[in-house]
C-alpha cells in the first residue's frame, strides 16, 4: 500500500485494527480482524524511495526497502515513538539511503559493527559501551528516559572521550566533581540543582566504567590473561564519600521544598480539590489527570499512559498499562521498580473513568489522549500538565506544587489510616532486602477496602468534590478528623 503520510495519519490513523486501502480512487480504513502487520509507503514528495512505516500489534516502525543489485535490503529507520516527527524520520531514511547506495550494506549492521569495534578502554568507549548494554540487554531493558540520561551523560564527557581510562587520576576526578557543584547563597549546595545533576553524571561514569572492568577481566580470565585495567578511577568518589547520603539528600529536598504533600490539616488538600474543580469544565483533561492521579497514588507516567483494556488484545494488554470498568481495575506494567502493579477502582476514580470512557472517540486507546495542537509532537498520549498544575496552583494559593506531590499526598494520608506494609503494597514500594514480603501480601478484599477508605478521606477536605463524585448511597462522607 502507498500513500502520502503525516504526522497526525501515523499517530492516529493507523493502527493494528484497521488497514487503508484504496477504494475508487480514495483511502479509506477497512477492518483487520487478523491483526496482520501490515507496510504503508510514503508517496510524499520529500520522501526516499522504499521509505514507509511497518504497523505492528505494539508499535509502529519507520522502514526502509532499497533493492541493491539483485538483493533487496531491509533496514529499520526507527521507532515512530523515536522521532519528534515524520519529517525527521525522512531525513534520517535519507541519510540510510546514501549509506546503502554506497556499500550495499545494512546501516544497522555497520552501526553495530562500529560500536564493537569502539575501544571500551576509553571513557568514551566505555560509556558507549555500557549504554548499548542497557538498550539491548536481555532483563530490564533501559527505558528512554534512562538512555536520554546517559546520553545526557556521554556528552558532558564529550572532552574526556577519547582519554584511556588508565590515564584518568583520581585528582582528576575529584577537581571536575567539585568544579560541578556551585555553591548557594549560604555556602551549601542545596538550593543548587547543579550537584543533583553532577552526582548523576558522575554515577554513571563510575557505572559504565565497573561494567567494562568486568567484561574486560571476564575476557581477560578466559585467556589466561590479566586484565588491562586494575582500578576505577571513578572510584574516588565513593571511597571519599563524596556523594550525598541518603540523611544529606533528605536536608537538601526540605531546604529546595522538593517534597510538598497536601495537607487535610492546613486545608492546602481542599484548596487544590477545589481549584482543580473549577478547571474541570474548560480544562477537563488535565483536570482528570490531576484527580486520578492522586486518588490512585501513581507517578505521572503511569497516569498518562493508561490505556482502555477493552480497546486491546490480550496480547496488547500484556504489555500495556491500561483500565478495566468491568472488573473495577487498575494496571501499571513495567512501573519504576521493574514489576507490573494492580490496584482497584474506587467510587470516584470509578465515576471519573466512566465519564471518560462515556466521551471517548469511537477509536481512542488511551484514557488521557493526546491534545493535538500546532506544535508537532510525538507524544501518543497526554504528557504534560505544567499550565494547568501552574493554574492550579496558583488558584489554590499553593507557593510550590509538583505531580509527584499528588503521589506523596496519598501516600501521607494512606499512612495515618493503615499499616506500613498496606502503604507499601498501594504505593508498589518493593523492598527487595526482604524475602518474606511475597507471603504477606494483603488480600485483595482488604485491598479494595482501603484504597475507598483513602479515596474518601482525600475527596472528604471538600464537600462539594466529594458530593459530585461519591455515590448517593455511601451516605455521610468519612473523616479523619
Amino acid at each position: 500500500m502507498r500513500m502520502e503520510l503525516s504526522q497526525t495519519v501515523v499517530l492516529h490513523k493507523l493502527d493494528i485494527a484497521h488497514r487503508p486501502v484504496e477504494d475508487r480512487g480514495r483511502i479509506v480504513f477497512e477492518d483487520n480482524p487478523a491483526r496482520t502487520p501490515y507496510i504503508v509507503f510514503d508517496a510524499h514528495r520529500d520522501a526516499p524511495v522504499g521509505f514507509g512505516v511497518k504497523v505492528g500489534g505494539t508499535k509502529k516502525t519507520y522502514i526502509l526497502q532499497r533493492r541493491v543489485g539483485g538483493a533487496v535490503v531491509k533496514a529499520k529507520v526507527g521507532d515512530v515513538a523515536d522521532f519528534a516527527n515524520i519529517t525527521l524520520a525522512r531525513l534520517a531514511a535519507g541519510e540510510m539511503a546514501r549509506s546503502i547506495r554506497s556499500d550495499g550494506r545494512n546501516p544497522n549492521t555497520v552501526r553495530r559493527e562500529v560500536l564493537a569495534a569502539i575501544r571500551a578502554d576509553t571513557l568514551g568507549g566505555a560509556l558507549t559501551a555500557y549504554r548499548e548494554h542497557l538498550a539491548t540487554r536481555a532483563k530490564k531493558r533501559a527505558k528512554p528516559a534512562t538512555l536520554r540520561v546517559v546520553d545526557a551523560t556521554i556528552r558532558a564527557f564529550a572532552d574526556w572521550a577519547d582519554r584511556p581510562l588508565s590515564s584518568l587520576t583520581a585528582a582528576e576526578v575529584k577537581a571536575r566533581f567539585a568544579s560541578g557543584i556551585r555553591p548557594g547563597p549560604d555556602g551549601s549546595s542545596a538550593t543548587d540543582k547543579g550537584r543533583t545533576a553532577t552526582e548523576q553524571r558522575f554515577r554513571w561514569a563510575l557505572a559504565a566504567v565497573r561494567h567494562v572492568m568486568k567484561r574486560e577481566a571476564h575476557q581477560a580470565g578466559s585467556q589466561g590473561q590479566a586484565p588491562r585495567l586494575w582500578a576505577n578511577p571513578f572510584d574516588i568518589l565513593t571511597l571519599e564519600d563524596l556523594f550525598r547520603s541518603k540523611a544529606d539528600l533528605e536536608r537538601d529536598y526540605q531546604v529546595r521544598l522538593s517534597r510538598n504533600p497536601l495537607g487535610l490539616r492546613d486545608g492546602s488538600l481542599g484548596r487544590f480539590l477545589e481549584a482543580v474543580w473549577a478547571r474541570r469544565p474548560k480544562s477537563r483533561l488535565g483536570a482528570d489527570y490531576l484527580l486520578l492521579t492522586l486518588l490512585l497514588g501513581a507517578r505521572k507516567n503511569e497516569t498518562a499512559s493508561l490505556q482502555w483494556r477493552d480497546r486491546l488484545t490480550a496480547t496488547e494488554a500484556a504489555k500495556s498499562s491500561w483500565v478495566d470498568l468491568d472488573l473495577r481495575l487498575v494496571r501499571f506494567y513495567r512501573t519504576k521498580n521493574g514489576n507490573d502493579h494492580e490496584l482497584p477502582l474506587a467510587d470516584a476514580v470509578f465515576e471519573i473513568l466512566k465519564q471518560r470512557r462515556d466521551d471517548r472517540e469511537a477509536r481512542e486507546r488511551y484514557v488521557f489522549p493526546v491534545r493535538i495542537s500546532k506544535k508537532t509532537t510525538n507524544a501518543v498520549h497526554y504528557s504534560d500538565a505544567k499550565t494547568i498544575l501552574a493554574y492550579v496552583r496558583d488558584d489554590a494559593g499553593l507557593e510550590v506544587l509538583r505531580t509527584h506531590d499528588l503521589r506523596r499526598t496519598f501516600g501521607r494520608i494512606a499512612e495515618e489510616l493503615t499499616s506500613e506494609r498496606m502503604v507499601k503494597r498501594l504505593l508498589n514500594h518493593a523492598d527487595p532486602r526482604n524475602p518474606t514480603a511475597r507471603y504477606m501480601d494483603p488480600e485483595w478484599p482488604r485491598v479494595v477496602e482501603v484504597m475507598q477508605h483513602v479515596e474518601s478521606v482525600i475527596l472528604s477536605s471538600d464537600a462539594f468534590v466529594f458530593r459530585s463524585l461519591m455515590p448517593r448511597k455511601k451516605g455521610a462522607r468519612s473523616t479523619l478528623f
